[in-house]
């Protein structure tokens, strides 16, 4: 329970002041109760999820009349880091907790930085999304921090010049909502 220290076959002591020894005698279970009820549904890293449901497989096939939790192992992915992303963003993101991440990529303080790639133990499944590529009438709509080279790099085999060319475009500036014809 690791609430009070406790050796098997050993006797086991609680110092209470005298004025809260009644209360707690007269609350005893509610306590116990309420500090299990704790340790049920308390966040558990990859680890203590994995021990606890073969531990409530194992005890399962003992006793019939339990039910035990599904197994299920989380998957390892890689997250990099975009501009303007957060901790919490990444987390909500991957249904994980923020010190979950903290604790996988040995994170402290709340700071990370673009272009780095975060590990993580997740269930959920990331799809990327394709809104960025083309629309089906041949254009791109240009968004906030794309430049003629990200864009190219959307594309195999469109190059900065082809862009330039099918758009009239004679320097490098591009703004958000334009509308780029991408195919030619």
């Amino acid at each position: 329970m690791k609430v009070i220290p406790f050796v098997a076959d050993e006797p086991h002591y609680l110092r209470l002041p005298k004025n809260k020894m009644g209360l707690f005698v007269s609350n005893e279970e509610k306590i116990y109760a309420y500090l299990n009820y704790l340790e049920t549904y308390k966040e558990k890293t990859k680890s203590e999820f994995i021990a606890s449901t073969s531990k409530d497989s194992i005890s399962s096939s003992a006793d019939s009349s339990y039910v035990s939790k599904p197994k299920f192992e989380r998957k390892t992915q890689f997250h990099t880091i975009k501009s303007g992303e957060s901790l919490g963003k990444i987390a909500d993101k991957y249904n994980v907790s923020i010190s979950e991440l903290k604790k996988w990529n040995s994170i402290k303080g709340n700071n990370i930085q673009a272009g780095k790639k975060l590990k993580i133990y997740s269930d959920k499944k990331i799809i990327a999304k394709t809104e960025s590529k083309a629309n089906n009438d041949g254009t791109y709509t240009v968004k906030s921090g794309d430049s003629l080279f990200s864009i190219s790099k959307q594309f195999p085999g469109v190059s900065i010049d082809d862009i330039k060319k099918w758009n009239d475009i004679s320097g490098d500036n591009i703004q958000p909502g334009m509308k780029l014809k991408i195919n030619g």
